[in-house]
């Protein structure tokens, strides 16, 4: 990682628990206050972190994709192969309800408030749910992405998606309404900020786009990645970017000038997050580093995994990972 002030050996978690071997990977997970959520393809774990408990849920079945949790109604959802979306209780620990919609993989998920869902599949379709409804059917279905929707953003009643097809759409949730679509990237879309005042995508072209989602209208082009735009973390006036090649960048909107924070070659990051103060992200190297913007200093949090799947902060602002090493899949929190 380029930075002078790096400190090589790896912080030590004040929690940490190993899933069982499986040989499985990681394919979704979320955190909450009290509840850590991990899909490993059909296997699915939560973790009790009031009492450190492991509880494994499921061990067959189709792979999940997509999870969303919502810690205030005692639920998560998860997204599979198939289409199939679940509701599943976390007291109970089991499934309380299943919605029908999607004809394939459902690979993004948003819990926008406790009566609302948003799912989008590989079957380019977005649907919409009642989450307090007895009907296990949409109550909208959103057409016209032609490839997989992959990223899904709410904020007030606009959502904005995005998919394999390189266009990103803005539609009001309400009446199902698509209000833009908006052109202009040349690759496939993998990454989405939208804050109700800018919408900023990353695509398979190297390139960032910041859009009105008022007017549909492409603000700013920025350029500087050399690879795939992998995540994208937006906070006022400023916007975190990392890319396939190992660079992580800050930019400020407002001048549309930005500046590299970290460089590691040939390492993808797989995951990045940012409070304010620090951006966390964890790479393909199986590295993961925190990183105070203004200064430049970083922290090596885990060095020498095997991958990286996810980082993030709680409820409390404390730094997590979820992460491969010598064949098991870790949870640490630090």
């Amino acid at each position: 990682m380029a930075s002078s002030s790096s400190v090589a050996k790896a912080r030590e978690p004040t929690i940490s628990k190993t899933f069982p071997r499986d040989g499985l990977s990681v394919t979704a997970g979320e955190i909450g206050a009290r509840y850590v959520v991990i899909a490993k393809e059909a296997t699915l774990y939560v973790v009790n972190l009031v009492d450190n408990s492991l509880h494994t849920l499921q061990e067959k079945g189709s792979p999940i994709w997509s999870l969303a949790l919502h810690e205030d109604k005692n639920l998560f959802v998860t997204g599979a192969t198939g289409g199939e979306l679940q509701i599943w209780s976390l007291e109970t620990k089991s499934v309380i309800r299943s919605l029908k919609g999607h004809t394939a993989t459902v690979r993004s998920l948003q819990i926008v408030d406790d009566t609302t869902l948003i799912s989008g599949g590989r079957d380019s379709t977005i649907c919409i749910w009642d989450l307090d409804s007895d009907i296990n059917e949409p109550r909208l279905v959103l057409k016209g992405h032609t490839e997989t929707v992959r990223c899904l953003k709410v904020h007030g009643g606009v959502l904005v998606s995005e998919g394999n097809d390189g266009d990103a759409r803005v539609w009001d949730i309400r009446t199902g309404q698509c209000l833009h679509v908006l052109k202009g990237h040349t690759g496939v879309l993998y990454a989405l900020c939208f804050d109700g005042d800018r919408i900023v995508t990353g695509s398979l072209d190297s390139t960032i786009r910041v859009w009105d989602p008022q007017s549909g209208a492409c603000l700013e082009v920025l350029s500087g990645h050399n690879g795939l735009i992998t995540r994208l973390s937006l906070q006022g006036d400023t916007l975190i970017s990392a890319d396939s090649v190992g660079t992580v960048k800050m930019w400020c909107l407002s001048k549309a000038s930005g500046r590299t924070l970290a460089e590691e070659r040939d390492a993808s990051v797989t995951s990045l997050v940012a409070d304010g103060e620090r951006i966390f992200f964890g790479n393909t190297n199986g590295s993961a580093y925190l990183v105070h913007p203004e200064s430049g200093a970083s922290e090596t949090i885990v060095a020498g995994a095997d991958a990286v799947w996810k980082v993030g902060f709680t409820s409390s602002n404390r730094p997590y990972m979820v992460y491969l090493k010598a064949g098991d899949t870790h949870m640490d929190i630090f």
